[in-house]
């Protein structure tokens, strides 16, 4: 079939946009100061609480109490706004027009969608209003929530191919996603323009499965910080800046858009600095026991196999700090998001290809373990020993930091190994675990 004939046959009456927002400006922003509490995970492992007074190039001012605290962008790993925003009810999201793709890699799950010539109109299902150059945009994806799995898959093939010399539309033919290539024009709630060769003409919106705009390679920066609204809507971010009414925000392929504070779930400043080890799936994670018969060993395995950012007992991870006093009955029980649980016999590698050169985090016993409980810690880097210490729950009252150079390590292997040939008190957490580029 000729690519005129194609297009011919899509043309059918226009079917409305299915959002349930009703314009591109949010009554939350105009309400919004940007001073609302917010907690803060730093990445020595601290939390600190309060709310943003101020945002420079260098960090964030949080006031608490009566005293603001700098804090350099360097120290947090993630500013939480689950405080004071209201995460939109994920059935909400079904009404989700489309989803766009910018060219630095943000996504925005859109209500309403309106391109005139190369500006592009946009209000996220969190109602962020956003003006942004058409050029910025890289796929718009109408499938929705009731697409299929078949078409999810068939998507995401057409975006792993090398994308046309042109920009294209997807249609589905006989249950297969197909493109056909052209020029993208206007956009409104109902139809979208497109051209192929001489020929120019308005195609319902219904038709379409998704858009692929053309686009050479830019070079783009770093971001500073991973941006997702209460909606998932999720932005690179070069550059904070706030105001009385919110936050002005510039994504890193130049977008600059205004979000209240109550449209903001998480400001993620790892991306790209660190990872936690906990979140790295392991190459190995396997368990050797002290004694035990073959017809118990998989499902003793399946229950001393390492952890992650939970203990062995379901709970969240916590270590205990005995203050310099001495005095044991005035220590400290800490809780941690992050982390792995491992017991002796115990072992996890981490495949981390060269990518990171620090492994930092603190290590300590279950404070429940056995008082008596002894084992030999041990790190080794591309299978060289770079850790190796004997460690007693009575000796160790206080976490243990961790500072590593992994520069140039291929893989990292964890192992906590039976020092007394007794397992009692023998589970280590290992906390805040990271790798650092």
């Amino acid at each position: 079939m000729r690519l005129a004939t194609a297009i011919t046959a899509l043309f059918l009456t226009a079917m409305p946009f299915r959002g349930t927002a009703t314009g591109f400006q949010s009554d939350d922003l105009a309400a919004s100061v940007a001073k609302r509490p917010v907690e803060i995970n730093l990445t020595d492992g601290s939390v600190a609480q309060g709310t943003i007074s101020a945002i420079d190039d260098d960090g964030i001012e949080l006031q608490t109490g009566s005293s603001p605290t700098p804090l350099a962008f360097q120290q947090i790993a993630s500013v939480s706004f689950g405080q004071s925003g209201r995460k939109t009810d994920p059935e909400a999201n079904e009404d989700t027009t489309a989803t766009i793709t910018f060219a630095d890699g943000s996504q925005a799950n859109v209500a309403a969608l309106e391109i005139v010539g190369e500006a592009a109109t946009i209000q996220t299902m969190a109602e962020t209003a956003i003006k942004a150059n058409v050029s910025n945009l890289k796929t718009i994806c109408f499938l929705g929530s009731d697409a299929s799995d078949a078409e999810k898959k068939q998507w995401n093939e057409l975006l792993d191919q090398p994308l046309p010399a042109a920009d294209a539309i997807v249609v589905s033919k006989n249950g297969s996603l197909q493109l056909i290539e052209g020029i993208v024009g206007d956009i409104n709630d109902s139809h979208l323009t497109f051209s192929i060769e001489t020929r120019t003409a308005e195609v319902a919106l219904e038709k379409i499965k998704g858009v692929l705009f053309y686009r050479a390679n830019r070079e783009l920066t770093d971001p500073l910080c991973q941006l997702t609204l209460t909606d998932e809507s999720s932005f690179a971010i070069r550059k904070i800046e706030m105001n009385e009414r919110g936050f002005v925000l510039t994504s890193v392929d130049g977008t600059q858009f205004a979000a209240a504070a109550s449209q903001i779930q998480r400001l993620d400043f790892s991306a790209g600095r660190f990872v936690y080890l906990s979140d790295l799936i392991p190459s190995t994670n396997t368990w050797t026991p002290l004694v035990a018969s073959p017809e118990i060993l998989e499902s003793l395995k399946t229950l001393r196999i390492a952890k992650f950012n939970r203990d062995f007992r379901g709970q969240p991870l916590t270590l205990k700090a005995v203050p310099a006093s001495g005095l044991a009955y005035l220590s400290e029980t800490v809780a941690y998001d992050k982390g792995i649980a491992i017991a002796g016999g115990g072992r996890v590698v981490f495949a981390v290809n060269g990518q990171f050169k620090r492994l930092t985090g603190l290590v300590g016993f279950d404070p429940a373990a056995y008082i008596g409980g002894e084992v030999n810690f041990v790190i080794k880097t591309d299978g060289q020993t770079a850790v190796s210490e004997v460690l007693r729950v009575s000796a160790v009252t206080q976490p243990i930091a961790l500072d590593l150079d992994i520069t140039e390590t291929k893989r990292v292997s964890i192992s906590v190994e039976y020092a007394d040939g007794n397992p009692a008190g023998d589970v280590l957490h290992l906390v805040d675990f990271k790798v650092l580029r």
